[in-house]
């Protein structure tokens, strides 16, 4: 298998873990903090992460939309496609993308 290939799949297999990361661990905190005398306090919590995650994915989908638009454009493809894809779905758009040059690059080396 080609290098650049290998990379592009280990940058897929990162970002598909990196996409997995948020949930657990919210679910993990919650579940350390909450008790029910303290239902207040929780919300506040809840509603504190909620800010913040919305915060951190609108940043994370800007910048993987951001980076699609550089790469696409670099590789010659439809950069504009790719940057609305990435800042509406953020880390899904990454894999999407370098699944789709595995796919060029493994079609590239079939027809050699």
């Amino acid at each position: 298998m080609n290098k650049s290939l290998e990379k592009l799949a280990m940058v897929v297999i990162v970002l598909w873990c990196v996409s997995l990361i948020p949930n657990p661990i919210m679910q993990i905190i919650a579940g350390r903090i909450y008790l029910p005398s303290e239902f207040m306090e929780f919300n506040a919590l809840r509603s504190a992460y909620a800010s913040i995650s919305i915060i951190l994915q609108l940043a994370v989908n800007i910048g993987v939309g951001v980076w699609l638009f550089i790469q696409t454009r670099r590789n010659g493809g439809t950069p504009w496609l790719w940057a609305l894809l990435g800042l509406t779905t953020g880390l899904s758009a990454a894999i999407l993308y370098c699944l789709d040059q595995i796919r060029i690059q493994l079609s590239q080396q079939e027809k050699k």
